[in-house]
């Protein structure tokens, strides 16, 4: 679900720039970076966040990282429930095993070139993820990518419709989990990751969106 911050009473929120050039804002990141909600509808939580006052500065930085530790052990030779995003026969042999990893790591950068204009961009590091060959500390596991990036056009306060391009989530179904580790098996099945050009209409809960990729 999608919410709108309220401001502190007595305040009205201010949607226009400020004049401090670089800020956090833990709510937003967390929202922008969050796997299980909100997967494929990231642009209306950032013009929804200007429109609540959040982001006032003119670059917004924002991280994550989830790190993992565990131990197994089974009476049953290479059997394992979990062990890496991807197991195979080459990362779980034996009856005993464990991993002390980071699983991955994100950071994110807002930036706001006027009211009306956003761009976003969000970098990710994910050796525990990656289909590379090689062990976890192999070069071709240990890529960092431009997994998601825009520039907007969008202030809601002025009108219904935005439009964006970059490389973002499809606007096809809903992908959204409760899981706190992976994403929705409709995630894995039908999301889309790709290059192109988004157009929404947001106006009283009413989201409409087309993509031409």
């Amino acid at each position: 679900m999608l919410t709108r911050p309220e401001a502190a009473p007595g305040a009205e929120p201010s949607r226009t720039l400020g004049d401090q050039f670089v800020g956090m804002n833990s709510a937003y990141s967390f929202a922008m970076l969050d796997h299980a909600e909100t997967t494929n509808t990231r642009q209306l939580v950032q013009l929804r966040a200007i429109q609540s006052g959040e982001l006032n500065n003119r670059v917004t930085l924002g991280g994550e990282i989830t790190v993992l530790a565990d131990y197994q052990e089974s009476n049953s030779n290479t059997k394992f429930g979990w062990l890496m995003r991807h197991p195979t026969s080459a990362n779980q042999i034996g009856e005993t095993v464990s991993e002390f990893v980071i699983h991955n790591v994100q950071i994110a950068v807002t930036g706001r070139l006027t009211n009306d204009i956003t761009s976003y961009v969000e970098l990710l590091y994910d050796p525990e993820q990656s289909f590379g060959s090689g062990t976890l500390t192999d070069l071709n596991r240990n890529q960092i990518q431009l997994r998601r990036g825009w520039v907007m056009w969008g202030n809601l306060d002025e009108r219904p419709v935005y439009v964006a391009v970059g490389k973002m989530d499809t606007p096809f179904g809903l992908n959204d989990t409760v899981s706190p580790f992976t994403n929705s098996t409709n995630w894995h099945a039908f999301a889309g990751l790709a290059y192109g050009g988004l157009a929404g209409y947001y106006n009283n809960g009413l989201h409409l969106r087309a993509m031409a990729i």
